[in-house]
């Protein structure tokens, strides 16, 4: 007998859902784990090297900030030297026991004379040694200091052994009398003492610091950790005057502990987690499929038994010697009835079927097998096979109904064939299995695949909800996320990627990435995306422009995709937006040098005047002259010094108070132009009678509504400026002029020095001056800024115009009425 052969659903199956899926998703999920979690190690990695820049940044400021105006005193020394002529040794004293006294930084101040002797050194305890002592020079230091004496310029010495014990360098002030070479001030500084002072354990808390002159070590403060150093040190070069220093810094292993986060690891494992979970699912999958063909199996497998049972049971038909051979064993139930559906023969299994002894049936219809309404039924189905040959249930495998001797209703599957005897007519042979128990299992089969398919289902829909959800927190990363092939085409792009250039993530999936970027962005990244096809991870930052002609600062990186064949497949790639980043760096630089300028400023200008008042109240303390007028020349220069100290603090807490949110109170009173201006005319004649000035008015006295005592304050700020930076003799221009539109604007035009575009760019940010070691002109660089912020309280306007070498006019309106 041909057998059926019938196709393994469990291949197909296998066939449709490759058992290698679930390890490539695992493995995928795994890879953009690493890719992610390399990612914010950078991130963790570049914040730290920032943050120990900017404290780098810090510490060298903090240097610069403290040292620059020991020097700066060094050379008011100097100056006074110049101006007053060679003091006594005991006024000289006075003067540099009072900055050592305020100052712990120096180790000593003395003088050179111009043979290159040390005459006077301050304090002489521990320091004798150096008095009356010979400086010797190499050949070439030699050369600088007399290059320094011809062109009046200071100088720092390299690291040199002291001969008051240690090491150290000398700061040489030249003094110059009359033209006349006279020696220098010289300032000795101790570099552990200059350092810890400077740098003290509040200062560097968390960091080590190490400084080299010409790469010699002249300082070191923190822990020596060779590997941190390596690893996170920061190097800065700095000039002071003619010497260059090397600026090292590191932090102490628990400032990095801090810094860390524990961010990437968290990720790192809940990255493998989520892999391990996916192709735990999708294994799921594949077994609950496979079961599910097996089921199918089975059921194609019980059709084909039925087909060739029933053949065979027609073979058996046609010779009734062999059937009554196998009646007595066949595990079917048998029987034989005639024309008229009385039974003839019942087999043993019929007998184990429908409970009935043979003896019991034997000569009986067939129909009492049966319950209603088969039972009623059944020999108007016979009757009419016979008158009409019309067959419905013959040769058919069906299933129906049977009722066993107790009346128990059940199914039963019937095959009933047709045999012609010649000797006995027609007979009918009724093939009978109960299949009760295979419907039972049938159902349980069908239940449990229904079971099965709705545990797929969940599970696949469950996996499409955890690759939404990925797909959403990718697209939704504020980052730039793609991931090219070897042939540089876009396999994978998130949202963010795909808006930046104003296209559907799915319009960008195919196209290759100078199709994207265009030929002149292609060209920047084009060296590094060799690099990243060729194995290696690329760090970089870079300018994007989108379709609509924006640009962002990006911090780039190319993470290749190795496979296990060490073959490139393609790459990742990260970007991030660093325009905050860069611009809080500006912020900072912007930050320090303003730090810088005021410090600078404030040093100089409050020590000037306290330096003069202390000198003159020494003098007049110690002295106690007689003659009246170098008395009251000594107090009125006392006076005048204090007046300009409180001028400075007065401008301080005005810019203290507009800083503070606080703004300018005004108190408004109705008064003639004329008269505040006349009067600070008159004030500024007596003072300055070296400069001459040209006052213009209105032709008929006008009225403004304003703080009188506010708008003599810039009158005051305008004019000193006007005849700081103008020559003697040169006129100094006031011009008050009243337009249509009820604003007055007052000018003062002088014939100065002028400034350039860039000075006056900046000449109303708070303590900026043009030259902050010009010591020559006074000023705190507060000035043109309170000015401003006084005007604009009048709803005013302030305008200035200037050429360098021609002159400045500075201008404000203010309107007449309010």
């Amino acid at each position: 007998m041909n057998q059926i052969q019938n196709p393994d659903p469990l291949s197909k199956l296998k066939m449709r859902i490759p058992p290698w899926v679930p390890v490539l998703a695992g493995i995928g999920v795994v890879a953009a784990t690493i890719f992610l979690w390399q990612a914010i190690m950078e991130k963790e990695r570049a914040h730290i090297e920032n943050g120990i820049e900017l404290k780098a940044r810090y510490f060298k400021n903090e240097i610069l900030g403290q040292l620059k105006p020991q020097i700066l005193s060094l050379v008011r020394m100097a100056q006074r030297w110049e101006v007053v002529g060679r003091p006594s040794f005991a006024e000289w004293k006075s003067d540099a026991e009072l900055y050592i006294k305020h100052s712990p930084i120096y180790q000593a101040i003395g003088w050179v004379d111009p043979t290159f002797h040390v005459r006077w050194i301050v304090p002489l305890e521990g320091n004798s040694e150096a008095k009356n002592l010979a400086l010797k020079f190499k050949k070439d230091e030699k050369a600088t200091f007399e290059k320094a004496k011809d062109e009046h310029k200071i100088l720092l010495s390299n690291k040199v052994e002291l001969v008051q014990g240690g090491t150290g360098f000398i700061v040489y002030v030249p003094i110059f009398n009359a033209e006349n070479f006279d020696g220098f001030i010289c300032g000795v500084f101790r570099f552990k003492k200059l350092f810890d002072n400077i740098l003290s354990k509040e200062i560097t808390h968390g960091f080590s610091i190490a400084l080299f002159d010409n790469e010699e070590e002249i300082y070191r403060k923190g822990s020596s950790d060779g590997e941190i150093e390596k690893k996170f040190g920061q190097d800065l070069f700095f000039d002071l005057f003619n010497i260059t220093w090397h600026l090292r810094v590191w932090p102490e292993p628990e400032w990095v502990e801090e810094e860390h986060s524990l961010l990437p690891e968290v990720v790192l494992v809940l990255g493998i987690l989520m892999a391990i979970l996916m192709a735990w699912a999708i294994h799921l999958a594949q077994r609950d499929r496979l079961r599910a063909g097996k089921i199918q199996g089975f059921n194609q497998e019980l059709e084909t038994e039925i087909t060739e049972r029933k053949r065979f049971e027609e073979a058996l038909i046609h010779s009734e010697a062999l059937v009554r051979s196998i009646l007595k064993y066949a595990a079917d139930g048998i029987i034989i009835i005639n024309e008229q559906g009385i039974i003839e023969t019942f087999n043993f299994s019929a007998e184990k079927i429908f409970l009935y002894p043979s003896n019991e049936v034997m000569g009986k219809k067939v129909n009492m097998l049966m319950p209603e309404p088969y039972r009623s039924e059944h020999d108007h189905y016979i009757q009419r096979y016979l008158s009409t040959g019309e067959a419905k249930i013959i040769g058919i495998v069906r299933e129906l109904s049977g009722m066993k001797k107790d009346g128990t209703i059940f199914l039963i599957e019937l095959a009933v064939s047709e045999v012609y005897l010649a000797e006995r007519g027609k007979r009918f042979v009724g093939i009978v299995r109960d299949i009760t128990e295979r419907k039972e299992a049938q159902a349980k089969l069908e239940k449990y695949a229904d079971t099965l398919e709705l545990r797929v289902n969940q599970k696949t829909s469950q996996l499409k909800a955890s690759e939404e959800r990925i797909r959403t927190i990718i697209d939704n990363v504020p980052a730039f996320i793609c991931y090219l092939d070897p042939e540089e085409r876009y396999d994978f792009v998130n949202k963010t990627y795909g808006d930046w250039f104003g296209k559907l993530t799915e319009e960008m999936v195919g196209k290759k990435l100078y199709e994207v970027f265009g030929d002149e962005q292609y060209k920047k990244v084009k060296k590094n995306v060799q690099l990243a096809l060729s194995g290696k991870t690329v760090h970089f930052e870079n300018r994007i422009t989108s379709t609509e002609g924006k640009s962002i600062d990006v911090d780039v990186s190319y993470i290749p995709d190795i496979d296990n064949k060490k073959e490139c497949k393609g790459f990742f790639v990260l970007a991030t937006d660093i325009a905050e980043r860069k611009r809080i760096s500006t912020e900072l630089k912007k930050f320090n040098q303003v730090k810088s300028e005021f410090l600078c400023t404030a040093t100089h200008e409050l020590r000037t005047p306290l330096t003069s008042i202390r000198g003159f109240s020494e003098l007049l303390k110690t002295r106690g002259y007689e003659d009246p007028k170098k008395v009251g020349k000594f107090i009125a220069r006392i006076n005048k010094e204090s007046e300009y100290l409180a001028h400075i603090v007065d401008d301080l807490l005005d810019i203290s108070r507009i800083e503070s949110g606080e703004g300018l109170s005004l108190n408004r009173t109705r008064c003639e132009v004329g008269e505040i201006i006349n009067q600070e005319i008159s004030s500024f004649q007596d003072q300055h009678g070296t400069h001459r000035f040209d006052v213009v008015l209105p032709e008929e006295p006008g009225e403004w509504l304003v703080d009188k005592e506010k708008i003599a304050q810039v009158l005051q700020n305008l004019l000193s400026n006007a005849i700081k930076y103008s020559p003697d003799c040169k006129m100094i221009r006031i011009e008050a002029t009243s337009d249509k539109s009820d604003y007055f604007m007052v000018s003062i035009i002088d014939q100065g020095i002028g400034m350039t575009q860039e000075t006056v760019y900046r000449i109303f940010d708070k303590f900026y001056r043009a030259d902050v070691y010009n010591n020559t002109v006074r000023g705190t660089g507060l000035g043109m800024t309170i000015v401003k912020q006084i005007v604009e309280a009048h709803k005013g306007e302030v305008s200035v115009e200037s050429e360098l070498g021609k002159g400045t006019t500075v201008g404000f309106t203010i309107p007449k009425k309010i």
